[in-house]
């Protein structure tokens, strides 16, 4: 059985007392207690707190050199600590016993001098007096806990127990790390370490705010037209940016509507009606053509010239297609393309008939 001496130094902080006989004292082992726990100090019998308790501590100084491990939790004491204790646990780190302390109890390793040149941790809201009054220490103020050689430290309160289910961890393996971690209601590795918990000052303004980024993207999208890409209009976006006039800004292209709901009609304007009353009207080159007009795919590129497609011969042979003019202007495709028509560009009419 392992033995563990906690000692307590007054004025005591009873939360971190309690902790190494609540998962120490309770971690069993094949059916056996894995540990025994005893506390202990300079001056047995009742011990003042940091609150209005008073604790009975039973046993003295003498169960230190008795101990495999000594944990000394937190206090409240800095330069007033009784040095007997300080004696006791030079002593037992000199012998290689496992020396730990729990929150503000690492002041007191510190002060037995325990901890130059080691690495260290304590509570965070103590860490800028620990490091002022001992400077030799490596702190690590933003982990739970840490180990160097015989040496181990935890954070503040809480991270206690995580220190004390590392032990278990290593005396007794994760299996029964684990099982004391279920008694306590607590992870067995707890994520993330202490700076989780310290306040980080907000970084200063820099006069350059995404306040308008966010509420744009916060908006409602406008509702999509068939065939166009969703956004503002030109028109809507030249209020965003008065540096661009709006004459000179590229116009959303016409979008033919289906067949199905206007029979007969060609190109429908943005807005307006499939009759041509809408922008289709007021922009020169864009005809509605009669429904059925059997054509190619709109080519604009003049490499590309469209071909027009010419309807079948009595004889059952099959149209002949031949290139216009430079001057011609594309069909709709209607049938195959679900009677959805794609916009027709101009043309002038044929010479020689």
């Amino acid at each position: 059985m392992h033995r563990v001496a906690v000692v307590a130094v007054p004025p005591v902080t009873t939360f971190d007392l309690s902790i190494p006989e609540l998962v120490l004292g309770e971690t069993s082992v094949g059916g056996l207690p894995g540990y025994e726990v005893r506390v202990c100090t300079a001056r047995p019998g009742a011990v003042a707190t940091s609150g209005s308790l008073l604790v009975t501590v039973p046993h003295g100084l003498e169960v230190i050199d008795e101990a495999d491990t000594v944990i000394v939790t937190g206090t409240g004491a800095r330069d007033d600590i009784d040095p007997r204790v300080l004696s006791a646990l030079r002593r037992s780190s000199a012998a290689g016993r496992r020396i730990a302390s729990i929150c503000t109890g690492a002041f007191v390793l510190a002060q037995a001098g325990l901890l130059d040149g080691r690495r260290a941790t304590t509570y965070w809201a103590r860490s800028e007096e620990f490091s002022r009054r001992f400077p030799a220490v490596d702190l690590r103020p933003d982990v739970l806990y840490v180990e160097d050689g015989n040496v181990l430290t935890s954070a503040g309160l809480s991270a206690g127990i995580d220190l004390c289910l590392h032990l278990v961890r290593r005396d007794y393996g994760a299996a029964v790390a684990n099982a004391a971690a279920r008694l306590m209601v607590a992870a067995p590795v707890r994520p993330g370490g202490q700076a989780q918990f310290i306040a980080t000052p907000v970084p200063p303004e820099t006069g350059v705010s995404l306040a308008a980024t966010r509420a744009c993207a916060r908006a409602p999208a406008r509702a999509s037209h068939p065939g166009r890409p969703r956004g503002p209009r030109a028109d809507e976006r030249s209020d965003a940016d008065p540096q661009i006039p709006h004459g000179d800004r590229p116009q959303p292209a016409p979008v033919a509507a289906p067949s199905a709901r206007h029979p007969g009609a060609g190109v429908a304007g943005d807005d307006g009606p499939a009759d041509g009353a809408g922008r289709a009207a007021e922009r020169p080159g864009h005809h509605r053509l009669p429904a059925g007009a059997p054509v190619e795919a709109d080519r604009s590129h003049s490499e590309r010239l469209p071909r027009r497609v010419h309807p079948q011969s009595p004889s059952g042979g099959s149209g002949r297609a031949r290139r216009s003019g430079p001057h011609t202007r594309a069909r709709l495709i209607r049938g195959a393309a679900g009677g959805r028509g794609v916009r027709a560009a101009p043309r002038s009419p044929r010479r020689g008939g």
